[in-house]
């Protein structure tokens, strides 16, 4: 086993740093995409965003990953989503790393590395940031809209925005047909407070 970890430690050096017990990874910021590659993104005609927490991926999504379909938020949401990005954006490039640390993704090590990052998931999925650049391309394809606005799509679907009182310019949405309509409930609340109440 000494000699496995001894093995393991040369094969990372320098990548991995040992800070007071602590692994650290040494190298270019990447995030967690999830499984988006797992996803046809040409395929999808429409994403509709709920509140400007649910935003930090649009980028990828309509500038990387092949999406042409339509993207609807509330400007509230927009507004504050833009900032979120473009403040990302400017402290990754304050962190400056001109490589990678992807020695540690390896298959032959995931069950021998630290926690926590022996506990990471989908890291061959993980990417470098995207640019202020593609932010403000990714921003010029949301629709704003407002509440109780009725959006048609493709003729076939129409599409409401409903407040959720969860935080400013947040919404659930109402998804319907001649014959069907479905709701979709995000992050909700019936609290009185700065944002407008919750639409039941």
């Amino acid at each position: 086993e000494k000699s496995l970890n001894a093995r393991l430690h040369n094969f990372l050096k320098p990548q991995l740093k040992d800070v007071g017990g602590q692994y650290f990874l040494d190298g270019q910021l990447e995030f967690s995409t999830g499984e988006f590659d797992a996803i046809d993104f040409s395929a999808i005609d429409a994403i509709l965003i709920t509140c400007y927490q649910n935003m930090l991926g649009l980028p990828y999504i309509t500038e990387h990953l092949g999406f042409k379909g339509k993207v609807f938020a509330t400007e509230p949401t927009i507004q504050l989503g833009r900032q979120m990005m473009l403040e990302l954006v400017y402290m990754v490039e304050r962190v400056v790393k001109h490589s990678v640390a992807n020695k540690w993704k390896n298959e032959a090590f995931t069950g021998m590395l630290p926690p926590p990052l022996i506990n990471s998931q989908h890291v061959n999925s993980w990417r470098s940031l995207y640019s202020e650049f593609d932010v403000t391309n990714s921003l010029s394809k949301i629709r704003s809209i407002s509440y109780s606005e009725k959006i048609d799509l493709h003729g076939s679907v129409e599409i409401i925005a409903l407040s959720s009182g969860y935080c400013l310019g947040s919404c659930n949405w109402l998804v319907q047909t001649p014959h069907h309509k479905i709701s979709y409930l995000a992050s909700s609340s019936q609290f009185s407070t700065h944002p407008l109440p919750m639409d039941s």
